[in-house]
């Protein structure tokens, strides 16, 4: 009984309110204490009951949506994959009907052993779990766990197996769309011809956002399987006035209540340039302000900003990077273009901007170091940084290039998915 009074403890404490998708924490800070014992890392319960099941479920649930965004959700000493592995500890060791829910070194301390790594295992499907199956697992799970355990303390980027989805920025057909030769709905079926996963859904040349205009969309893209993934607005970040930055705040509300009704999770929005009379570092601490409050907006509606490098004080990576640390939000990133960095050393600030992207616009060539025009972007070696720092999300196609679109996009789209595929683990 004692213990059980322990495990309804964890549950009244730590499950109000329920998980909700994007949350990044789970459970209990470092001091505070399970069975009478410190936890030195975050947990998540085990099952006692009917009702603890349904939130150990939700639970659940919401920590798979985190990861399966292509998110890395931290858990104590290892993180929770959406496949169920935890870093690169034990695989499918979880009886049946159990699911692998809590990470912690410190947990079973007062029960098990000293091992520095265990697991704890939920009920999702066979009945709360009693004393003796609690125990069982956790133990076989610590045995397996603990020559990993070292490995998996302090988890590198190049552990971490990359995932890419391709995508196609309808900013490629600008001239098209602008001239109204195009449609969005065409943008829809290039996708599939070209086998591409979603659109980036620049909105300039919108003809409507209202729902007679937007929902059927929406449908149109579901039909055919094509992910509706981000909204490109022209949202700018970096303005002097607290009533400027304002306006933005609610330009950029607009677009988010559209980006709910036609299913898009990301808004990509730009720093701007640097105001009049203002130091580089003071517009750096205007557009960090107006992105933190947005991402709190944003947050609330599931959705992820991300501040694109595109000219003005996001010129280069190091400025960009600053921004988004600034805004300090797990809900901002950058949306990281690989053409638009000036020179020098543009691959070094591609490959430093990653740990901060939330989305990717892949161009076709690049900037010369020397400041002496472009050249061609070595795809390959930008996907290999990508899946070095196991990078999950999309690589999304903006083409710029003087090629007639029509021609060119879906012949970079369809390599584009070739090195998805050969870079993807």
């Amino acid at each position: 009984m004692e213990f059980k009074r322990d495990c309804q403890r964890l549950v009244d404490r730590w499950n109000k309110p329920p998980l909700r998708p994007g949350d990044r924490s789970v459970g209990p800070q470092s001091g505070q204490e399970f069975m009478g014992r410190p936890l030195c890392s975050s947990v998540v319960y085990p099952t006692t009951g009917p009702r603890v099941k349904r939130d150990a479920r939700r639970s659940f649930v919401g920590v798979e949506r985190v990861v399966g965004n292509g998110e890395r959700h931290q858990l104590g000493s290892c993180s929770l994959r959406r496949d169920g592995d935890a870093g690169s500890g034990p695989r499918e060791i979880s009886p049946p009907g159990f699911g692998l829910v809590l990470i912690s070194r410190g947990c079973f301390a007062a029960t098990m052993s000293e091992w520095p790594a265990f697991y704890v295992w939920c009920s999702t499907k066979e009945g709360p779990m009693n004393r003796r199956s609690f125990l069982a697992a956790a133990g076989a799970a610590a045995v397996a766990a603990a020559p990993a355990a070292r490995a998996t303390r302090e988890p590198q980027a190049s552990s971490r197996r990359a995932r890419f989805r391709t995508g196609l920025v309808a900013y490629s057909y600008r001239q098209a769309l602008q001239a109204k030769t195009m449609t969005y709905e065409d943008l829809i079926r290039i996708a599939v011809e070209t086998d591409t996963d979603g659109i980036d859904m620049t909105v300039y040349w919108m003809p409507g956002t209202s729902d007679d205009y937007v929902l059927p969309l929406r449908r149109l893209a579901y039909k055919n399987r094509v992910e509706i993934y981000s909204l490109g607005t022209r949202v700018r970040l970096a303005q002097p006035t607290a009533d400027l930055r304002e306006a933005q705040i609610v330009e950029l509300r607009k677009w988010m209540d559209v980006a709910q009704r036609i299913g898009a999770t990301h808004i990509r929005v730009f720093g701007g340039s640097k105001p009049e009379g203002a130091t580089l570092e003071q517009a750096i601490g205007f557009a960090a302000e107006t992105l933190k409050r947005g991402a709190e907006y944003a947050g609330a509606r599931g959705i992820i900003l991300g501040v694109e490098d595109d000219g003005g004080i996001t010129d280069f990576a190091k400025e960009t990077i600053e921004i988004v640390k600034r805004a300090d939000s797990p809900w901002a990133g950058m949306n990281l273009d690989i053409g638009n960095f000036r020179p020098p050393k543009v691959y070094e600030q591609i490959e430093m901007s990653i740990p901060y992207a939330v989305s990717t616009h892949v161009k076709t060539t690049v900037a010369l170091d020397d400041g002496g025009g472009r050249a061609p972007c070595d795809w390959d070696r930008v996907f290999a940084m990508f899946s070095n720092h196991g990078f999950r999300g999309y690589m999304g196609l903006e083409y710029e290039a003087a090629e007639d679109p029509a021609v060119a996009v879906p012949r970079h789209l369809r390599r584009l998915k070739e090195l998805a595929l050969k870079y993807s683990a």
